[in-house]
């Protein structure tokens, strides 16, 4: 449900798209690009407190970094509006197994700074994180954050990809969020023009897995829920038929985030690094 001042921006977001084209997707493209924080719960403040916390600074902005354990590393990266401690259940059996585990609020999200954030911000964040920290031996990736990482050229910084309720399909985001904010075609259609030109980009299908996938080398896991109610459960056919070296899990009654602290889920990411860096170490 859209809020009063949000519905006068989709007005003149709306009106301006067909005369003014360039100011209606700089309005827009505000809006896509803002990020919300939300409260931490009481489930991850065990694992928040036990974290080693360190800030550092990327692009002008104080990035928090989170670290447990001791052994071959392991990156997590939260979704849309995430936490690094979101994932408290998969670090909690990492460090059990003997992996390290690194963890980042994005831009704009948790205890880091900044109130906007965007794909490309976040994939030169993990390449950056992987030049200072080496390979990693797997990176565990929610949501959005699953799509910055596959456009991170990840079979270069780590041996395995796990995502988990992945988008697949950027067009479909760009829709979701037109249909979300209640946007009309010229004004969706400027705000594709615009992120093109941000992301350097002729077309959106450029950082969609139906293109990105076919350079995928490395192997990898998708575990979706047939209940998601943010990121359908069929985005996985698009990933499943670009992307060779991947398997599949479905989950019923986790939804888009308890996924992420449910223990079978987390045991089967689990395994499947050891499998992969047992193979490669």
């Amino acid at each position: 449900m859209l809020k009063r001042q949000q519905k006068l921006l989709v007005v003149m977001i709306n009106r301006l798209a067909s005369v003014l084209p360039a100011m209606s997707a700089a309005i827009s493209y505000y809006a896509w690009t803002k990020t919300y924080r939300h409260q931490r719960p009481k489930r991850e403040l065990a694992c928040y407190a036990a974290a080693d916390r360190k800030a550092i600074t990327f692009a002008q902005q104080k990035i928090l970094t989170y670290r447990w354990g001791q052994g071959p590393k392991v990156l997590l990266l939260h979704g849309w509006n995430g936490r690094a401690t979101q994932m408290f259940q998969v670090v909690e059996q990492l460090v059990a197994s003997g992996y390290q585990v690194l963890a980042i609020d994005q831009p704009g999200c948790g205890d880091s700074e900044g109130r906007h954030s965007g794909l490309m911000s976040i994939r030169e964040l993990i390449k950056h994180l992987a030049e200072t920290e080496g390979r990693f031996a797997a990176i565990v990736a929610h949501s959005f954050g699953w799509l910055a990482a596959i456009n991170a050229k990840p079979d270069n910084i780590t041996d395995c990809l796990i995502g988990i309720a992945p988008p697949s399909d950027f067009h479909w985001l760009l829709q979701g969020f037109g249909d979300y904010y209640q946007l009309n075609k010229p004004a969706i259609r400027a705000l594709k023009v615009k992120i093109c030109q941000h992301y350097n980009i002729d077309d959106l299908a450029e950082i969609s897995i139906a293109q990105v996938g076919s350079a995928l080398r490395l192997p990898g896991v998708v575990i979706h829920d047939e209940t998601d109610d943010k990121i359908p459960v069929d985005q996985i056919a698009q990933i499943r038929q670009a992307w060779n070296n991947c398997e599949i899990y479905r989950t019923n009654g986790l939804g888009h985030t308890r996924i992420l602290y449910d223990k079978n889920v987390s045991q089967i990411i689990v395994n499947h690094i050891k499998k992969y860096t047992h193979a490669n170490h």
